[in-house]
């Protein structure tokens, strides 16, 4: 709008111009003796006023434009300098990160630095709207790289509170929650990945006082719970029964079996350490029992989809067992029998040998089932078309 106004001299003089022909032209007419209508002369009067009315609008529309075009620069550079000082805030708040050094407080640290993320991540954004608007007024974009250096140095306490934090949680409760709910692999995985990350932090912090003592404490936190990970081992395994809990009993000399409020520090609290040899080898049978029981349930789910399909034989009213369903039966009969026998020779089979030997004795008596009626029905297929 500005741009148009300022050149709208350049219209004004063209249609000054115009008017001036029409007036040659009115003059010309009269001279004529021509009569012009009353009509007429009111427009052209209209038309050679015009100007001189147009003339202060336009001056005024100017001003004001200029008017406002200077209250958004001011404006921009109040915004200019407010990000300045917001981004000057943020560095002395980063600066403080150095005082951070007590596990206690880790919650809140990890609040700040997720805070201070946010507002540097918001000042990454007004910088470049503050940008934008630079250059509708022509002026050389603001640079500011602390914004992204602050970022940059904010990384690794953000990092650092996180990995506390996140292991502090997680040990408090492995240690205090439902021991059923644990499972032992992760555990083992998330014990042996938070004592990777506290080392390597004390490495990276060793010339910073506090966050090495955050680094430290963690280290010193997971290698205190290292010790527990065998038990969650023992006692969280999914394979676990009433029978190995009555076993685990008879080792220790009475009943450890948790219930849903038994916690493992409830467990660490029974100093169960000198059986835990013994323990384990229950709990390492019951593993091999669990998984020979899981294979045993996935063979039932594999035929309970099994379907023997009938075809109908030309015309003779009689039905036969055709199609890629032979082959797929014979295939799973050979490698369910070969599996099941494989379970039974096994010492940890004896929980449920005889629903596996009854298994097997399904297995078999459907593989002769099968090879009598194809052997059959080969036979019948010969000698049908001579009957």
């Amino acid at each position: 709008l500005k741009h148009f106004l300022e050149n709208v001299g350049k219209e004004q003089k063209l249609l000054h111009d115009k008017i001036m022909n029409i007036a040659r032209r009115m003059d010309f007419l009269h001279n004529l003796g021509k009569e012009i209508p009353d009509e007429d002369m009111l427009i052209n009067t209209k038309t050679y006023m015009w100007p001189a009315k147009i003339e202060p609008v336009i001056h005024a529309a100017l001003d004001r434009i200029l008017q406002q075009e200077e209250k958004m620069e001011d404006a921009l550079r109040q915004r200019q300098q407010k990000f300045e000082d917001d981004l000057s805030a943020t560095t002395e708040t980063l600066a403080g990160f150095d005082n951070f050094g007590e596990s206690r407080m880790l919650a809140t640290y990890v609040a700040n630095a997720t805070k201070l993320r946010k507002e540097l991540e918001d000042l990454v954004q007004e910088l470049e709207l503050i940008n934008e608007q630079e250059e509708i007024f022509g002026w050389n974009p603001t640079v500011n790289p602390q914004v992204e250096e602050n970022l940059r140095v904010l990384e690794p306490y953000e990092t650092l509170f996180k990995a506390c934090h996140e292991a502090q949680e997680s040990v408090n409760g492995w240690l205090h929650g439902p021991i059923q709910d644990l499972d032992p692999e992760k555990v083992e995985n998330d014990v042996d990945t938070a004592w990777r990350i506290a080392y390597k932090a004390q490495k990276q912090w060793s010339e910073k006082e506090n966050a090495l003592a955050l680094a430290t404490a963690m280290k010193e936190m997971i290698g205190k719970f290292k010790p527990c990970v065998p038990l969650v081992t023992i006692l969280c395994n999914g394979g676990l029964r009433d029978r190995h809990w009555d076993a685990f009993s008879d080792i220790v000399g009475y009943s450890i079996k948790p219930h849903e409020r038994t916690s493992l520090q409830d467990m660490v609290d029974k100093k169960l350490d000198p059986h835990l040899q013994k323990m384990e080898e229950v709990s390492e049978g019951a593993s091999k029992e669990y998984s020979l029981e899981k294979n045993l349930d996935k063979q039932y789910a594999e035929w309970a989809e099994m379907e023997f399909l009938m075809t109908p034989w030309r015309d003779t009213g009689t039905s036969i067992l055709s199609g890629a369903c032979v082959d797929e039966i014979q295939a799973l009969l050979d490698d369910h029998i070969v599996k099941t026998q494989t379970m039974l020779a096994s010492p940890y089979i004896k929980a449920f040998e005889q629903r596996a030997k009854e298994w097997d004795f399904f297995l078999q008596v459907t593989q002769d089932v099968v090879d009598y009626w194809l052997k059959v029905q080969g036979q019948w297929l010969y000698l049908e078309p001579i009957f």
